[in-house]
């Protein structure tokens, strides 16, 4: 399956947002219980151990008013504050002192249970490593150690803090700035990323819209893209392109013309001159005037051809279009080729398109003229229908004969191309039949498609704007 090359690129930009969300979020919610170490910087660690330790001394200068104080501080943070023995420690054992105040004894050895400067500082440390975070269902809980005073000994508590939702923990750790440092970044990207998408693509599909319609014969079409990289320059070259194609086709065409409008003329003369001829010689020779007059008669028709081919060849921009009642179209094309009781017409009237009369008009008649070449009358009439399909209308022109080779479809509507079947004087044709109806339905800014029919059988899809 193709991928558009603006969905790669926005693949990747998702991709980048997302890394940076899972790394971001995975300490909290990949895990049921994460130590600060992997999640918290070490500012808010001391911070955490900072507010236990205020709500300690607190409540141990006034042990009566505990549930009053830990009430100020969780209005005061957005959370819930609770004070206690550790769990996890026995209440005997956690009960005795893990230090004392004392006074260092006279021997210069100081004893590891006095809490000076240094120790209180490894203290905090060694609490801050033992911080943990749990998250339980919706709520997070962060259990703080600590330790309290009494009198000159120091027993080991604990500060729980629950925070009903993962924005109030956030808030509580004071991450809310770094959060938005992390939004501001993402934002950033999306920011330095999209013009590039948006211009990369933008320009590709520009790019391709124009190459696309250079293939189908528009040489009139110019890239206007002022880029100074890579894609600057193919669209430079695309243009020189373009130019230099509309160069030759112009050059072709008038070359073709000029030729069939000098020839035509002096032709004229020689057949007139062998018809006077043909007066005045008796038999046989008759019988070489007339295989002469004949050959004339065929390059006659085949420079009428040419000069028809080379004023369809136009552009879509070149020629005048209007409003065209597709019936009426139909019906005139039919009377033109004599082919009334060949044809079977399925043409609403109310059908109208955005065409040039003429050229609509000389393609039906030579899709027309084509049916009855090549299908015999015993063969079935030939079909011309019509209908919308979407934005477009569609007439097809469809008969029994023995249609073209599968191989060779795709290349009707060439100029001078001519399936084998069709090269013989006894049916005629110069390869600019199709070619001519290709060039007037896309002048009008249609198109045409050539199908064999099945259970054998030729047609003839145009599809045109509808009006």
């Amino acid at each position: 399956m193709r991928i558009p090359l603006y969905l790669k690129l926005a693949a990747c930009l998702a991709l980048n947002i997302v890394a940076i969300a899972v790394v971001v979020a995975m300490p909290v919610l990949g895990k049921s219980s994460v130590s600060l170490n992997e999640f918290l910087p070490p500012l808010i660690r001391e911070q955490l151990v900072s507010i236990s330790q205020q709500i300690t001394d607190d409540i141990a200068q006034s042990p009566d008013q505990k549930n009053e104080t830990l009430g100020v501080y969780s209005a005061k943070y957005g959370v819930t504050f609770k004070f206690g023995i550790p769990d996890r420690v026995d209440r005997k054992v956690d009960l005795q002192p893990i230090g004392t105040t004392s006074a260092a004894s006279s021997t210069n050895k100081k004893p590891s249970s006095i809490i000076d400067r240094d120790s209180s500082s490894m203290l905090r440390e060694y609490r801050a490593e033992l911080i943990r975070i749990y998250r339980i269902g919706s709520t997070y809980q962060i259990i703080i150690p600590t330790t309290e005073k009494i009198g000159k000994h120091v027993y080991a508590r604990e500060v729980q803090v629950i925070a009903p939702n993962l924005a109030k923990l956030i808030s509580f750790l004071g991450l809310t700035n770094g959060l938005w440092m992390v939004g501001i970044l993402v934002l950033v990207s999306i920011l330095i990323w999209t013009p590039l998408i948006f211009g990369m693509t933008r320009t590709m599909i520009r790019i391709n819209r124009t190459t696309g319609q250079i293939a189908n014969g528009n040489f009139d079409v110019r890239l206007n893209i002022r880029r100074r990289d890579e894609l600057g320059s193919l669209s430079d070259g695309v243009n020189r392109m373009a130019e230099r194609l509309q160069v030759y086709m112009d050059t072709q065409k008038t070359f073709m013309a000029d030729i069939a409008h000098e020839v035509t003329s002096p032709l004229a003369r020689m057949r007139m001159g062998l018809s006077m001829l043909d007066s005045m010689i008796e038999e046989p020779a008759k019988s070489v005037v007339a295989d002469i007059d004949e050959d004339a008669e065929q390059m006659s028709r085949m420079l009428t051809e040419l000069l028809m081919f080379s004023r369809a060849s136009m552009s879509p921009g070149s020629i005048s279009l209007m409003t065209v009642v597709l019936s009426k179209s139909v019906d005139i094309a039919i009377h033109q080729e004599n082919a009334k009781n060949r044809c079977s017409v399925i043409v609403p009237d109310n059908l109208k398109v955005t065409a040039n009369a003429p050229l609509l008009v000389r393609a039906i008649s030579n899709l027309i003229r084509n049916g009855i070449r090549y299908a015999p009358p015993e063969s079935g009439p030939i079909e011309v229908a019509a209908g919308k399909a979407g934005e477009k209308v569609y007439l097809c022109v469809s008969d029994r004969g023995p249609g073209v080779p599968g191989n060779v479809l795709q290349q009707l509507g060439q100029p001078f191309y001519r399936p084998d079947i069709s090269r013989n004087r006894d049916s005629g044709g110069f390869g600019l039949g199709l070619a001519i109806v290709k060039r007037c339905v896309e002048a009008g800014g249609g198109s045409v498609t050539f199908m064999n029919r099945e259970g054998g059988g030729f047609q003839a899809t145009m599809f045109l704007p509808v009006s």
